[in-house]
Formats: C-alpha cells, sequence, structure tokens
C-alpha cells in the first residue's frame, strides 16, 4: 500500500484530500501563489454566494436522453442514434430471460398485497389461489400470510387459506402484481413478486421478464411522450445495461434507483386514487414489439460479441465524458463510451443542456471544511478536460481554508462540488460537474 505523506490526510480517494501546508499563520490576504494548472482562481464572494454557469445533467456518459429525443425530432432513426452514442457496436438480437429486480420502495418489515385477477401464493411448494372476497393480504416474518378483515389483520386460516410459513413466499397473478409501498401508493408490477426473510425483515423482489422491465424503466427515464426512435433507443440501451448488470444467465440482483436504472412497474396509483400509467402502448411498442413491427423486442448493443455497459444521462451539455477516465480506466477499457461533441443535445432547448445555479460557500463548508470554524478563502479550479463551453469539464477543485490562522487545502473532484448543492434536492442547485464559478462581490 502507497504511504501516506505525514502531513496529508486522504478522507476519501475520489471525493477530497485535505492536507496541512504553509505558510503557517496564512490569511486571505497573504495567500500562496496559485497552483501552476489552475485555470481559474476566485476569490470568495462577499455576498456568500457563487453565481454557476453549466451544462448537462448527470454524468455525461454515453446517450445523452435529451439528445436522443432531439436526433428522433430531426429524423434520425434509433439504429443510427444509437451508433452515435455508441459508436462500433453492432446490434444484436437475445432470447427472453428473467431479470431479478430488488425493490426498494416497498417495507421491510411487512408487504402488502392487493388483491388482483386470479391472485397466487406458493410457499414451501404448496400453490393456493387467494379469494377475491379479501381485498388485502399482507405478509410478516413473524406472522406469514395474514387477510384484511373488518378493518383488521386476521391469520389466513381465518378465511379458509393455508399457506406453510416458510419463505421464500411469491405472489403471482393473471395480470399484474399490485403491492403497496412505503408510501402508501400502489404500484403494479409484471412478473412474480419474491418475498424472503432476513433475519426480522422482508426483502421483496420482482422477478419479471426483460422486455416487461424495460418498458417499465423507459417511460420513467425518458417519458411516455418522447418520439418513438428516442423510445426504441432508450428501449435498447435499457435492455442491454440491465442484461450487462444481471451478468451471465441474469443472476446478479438488479436495483430499482438510480444507482441501476428507475424501475417502478406498469402503472402507481396515488394515494389520492389517481393513477399514473408507464407502461402506456407507445413505449410497450417500443420495448416488447418485434422489430419487423416497429419495435426493439430482444435487441441489445454488443462490442466484440459482448452486451455492453449501455450508459445513459439526461442531457451532455453538448459533450459526452470517456468512460475510461471517468473510472480512471485504461484507455480502451470501454472503447464505445469515448468523449465526443453531440451536436443533438442541444435541439430540445431543455433547462439541462445549459443552465444556471447558485452554490452558498456555507454548503461548500457543511462539505468539506477541514475542520470546525474553518474558513473558505480562495477557491482554484485545476485544469478543464478541453472539450466543450468554459474550456470543459474541470478536473477537480482547491479550496482554500484558513482555519486559527492557519492555512489548509481541500482538493476535491467536480462531482462532489456539484453534489455539495444539487439539483433538485436544491432549486437552484447544479445539475452535473460541468460548471463556471463566478465569485462577484
Amino acid at each position: 500500500m502507497r504511504r501516506v505523506p505525514a502531513l496529508v490526510v486522504v478522507t476519501t480517494a475520489s471525493a477530497f484530500v485535505v492536507s496541512l501546508a504553509t505558510p503557517s499563520t496564512a490569511s486571505a490576504a497573504s495567500l500562496p501563489a496559485p497552483r501552476p494548472q489552475a485555470s481559474e482562481v476566485l476569490a470568495v464572494p462577499s455576498s456568500g454566494t457563487f453565481s454557476v454557469h453549466g451544462r448537462g445533467w448527470g454524468h455525461g456518459i454515453g446517450m445523452s436522453q435529451e439528445g436522443a429525443i432531439g436526433a428522433a425530432r430531426a429524423g434520425v432513426g434509433y439504429r443510427a442514434i444509437l451508433q452515435h452514442y455508441y459508436p462500433g457496436t453492432r446490434l444484436a438480437s437475445t432470447a427472453q430471460q428473467r431479470l431479478k429486480v430488488r425493490l426498494s420502495s416497498v417495507r421491510s418489515t411487512s408487504v402488502v398485497v392487493r388483491a388482483s385477477t386470479d391472485l397466487r401464493v406458493r410457499a414451501d411448494g404448496t400453490t393456493v389461489r387467494l379469494p377475491a372476497t379479501v381485498r388485502r393480504w399482507r405478509v410478516t416474518p413473524a406472522a406469514g400470510l395474514q387477510a384484511r378483515v373488518g378493518g383488521r389483520w386476521v391469520a389466513a386460516q381465518t378465511v379458509g387459506v393455508t399457506v406453510p410459513h416458510r419463505f421464500p413466499m411469491r405472489f403471482a397473478a393473471r395480470g399484474r402484481v399490485r403491492v403497496v409501498t412505503a408510501a402508501g401508493t400502489t404500484r403494479a408490477y409484471d412478473g412474480t413478486l419474491v418475498l424472503r426473510r432476513v433475519g426480522k425483515q422482508l426483502r421483496t423482489r420482482n422477478v419479471v421478464p426483460v422486455d416487461r422491465y424495460v418498458s417499465a424503466v423507459v417511460a420513467r427515464e425518458i417519458s411516455a411522450g418522447a418520439p418513438a426512435h428516442a423510445l426504441r433507443a432508450q428501449a435498447v440501451a435499457a435492455r442491454s445495461y440491465a442484461l450487462q448488470a444481471a451478468g451471465p444467465g441474469a443472476r446478479r440482483l438488479l436495483c430499482d434507483t438510480t444507482a441501476c436504472q428507475v424501475y417502478g412497474g406498469a402503472w402507481e396509483r396515488g394515494r389520492d386514487g389517481r393513477r399514473t400509467t408507464y407502461a402506456t402502448p407507445a413505449v410497450r411498442a417500443a420495448a416488447e414489439a418485434s422489430p419487423a413491427h416497429g419495435g426493439t423486442a430482444g435487441q441489445v448493443l454488443t462490442w466484440k460479441g459482448s452486451v455492453i455497459s449501455a450508459m445513459f444521462s439526461a442531457a451532455n451539455g453538448g459533450w459526452t465524458v470517456s468512460a475510461d477516465e471517468k473510472y480512471g480506466q485504461p484507455r480502451g477499457t470501454h472503447p464505445y463510451l469515448p468523449a465526443q461533441a453531440d451536436p443533438y443535445d442541444r435541439l430540445t432547448g431543455s433547462r439541462s443542456h445549459a443552465w444556471t445555479a447558485h452554490l452558498p460557500v456555507s454548503a461548500l463548508v457543511r462539505r468539506f471544511a477541514p475542520a470546525a470554524k474553518a474558513r473558505l478563502v480562495r477557491v482554484q479550479v485545476l485544469g478543464r478536460d478541453g472539450r466543450g463551453a468554459f474550456g470543459g469539464r474541470p478536473r477537480s477543485v482547491l479550496l482554500e481554508w484558513t482555519v486559527a490562522g492557519r492555512y489548509r487545502t481541500t482538493t476535491v473532484s467536480a462531482s462532489a462540488l456539484a453534489a455539495a448543492y444539487a439539483w433538485p434536492a436544491h432549486a437552484h442547485g447544479l445539475r452535473s460537474p460541468w460548471w463556471r464559478l463566478e465569485s462577484g462581490r
């Protein structure tokens, strides 16, 4: 392991590095000369807030969803869209598989399933069709299957249903299984709902055919109202990403958040009773119809015969990001995810292509201050990648502080700085690691 110099404290390799250096009694008026690689040196604004101009939303690797929409509106077909964002790849067909998706939105202490057409439960080799007269069923680790009768939960045996108190417990229906989320909404999932007991908690996963999964992902990721060729491009990218992440035989478990792909089932009914359908006919046609009938069923992107990790983000601001550079991998590890100019990203006029924001100094202090009562006195942008607006994306940022009269520094990534005050958690926050600060006064 590489030894860390005595005066340097490495806090996280990817986020920031803090160092204590000379002069020992530095102040805002007597700072050392800027670093040779600094492209910008900014004083801390007296207003306490930096103004920010930025480009893109998200990491910028692979396909821009705004770019796919813009290209489709300009008459570009989905195959050409995919070839632009994933150069050198080939479209191939894959057999239908079932994916396993962990449902983070479902309670871990108890799982409530609403009545569906031909709802069945299976445990320990026994399958039972649940009576439609019961509108809600609940599973807890301790009690097993329960029915909602007369405003209270009772043992399933009370309504004539005998199911072994064994896990895993599986729910399936002729249509879709309807499960109540922790927020109190109802989501409808294709495939099977599988409940496993882990200690005193339950873990819920959805085992679903890949094309049905893709239908549910597409509308959440790019919106059901996108042009048909944008929906098709998103469907191929989502299917490729999922199958590559799931691995051979689709054995690995996927998540349902932006850490993987946003997946919330075919439709959702709010607590107010209003229903939102995600897997609309247009989306299902794009994801589930055969290529001969205008869809992409079974289509994936490959590189040298292997399914690729088809990464994508909302917008890239006019330039994609090299996956190899982003993750510090050897050049050529992901040749289909290069840094390149993107003429399509700006075509929709989206606010995510070019945006403005505010960055309070207090947000930087909360996230990066090296000690209590540290005062931020200067910011240096340590080089840019030379691609696009502002000279490109920042490579890293040096935050300079005084702490009880001593000078300290914190080196942070452009991503970490953006995350310190990110949109949409903050209405005027930053949308990506591609930004330019202005100190003003």
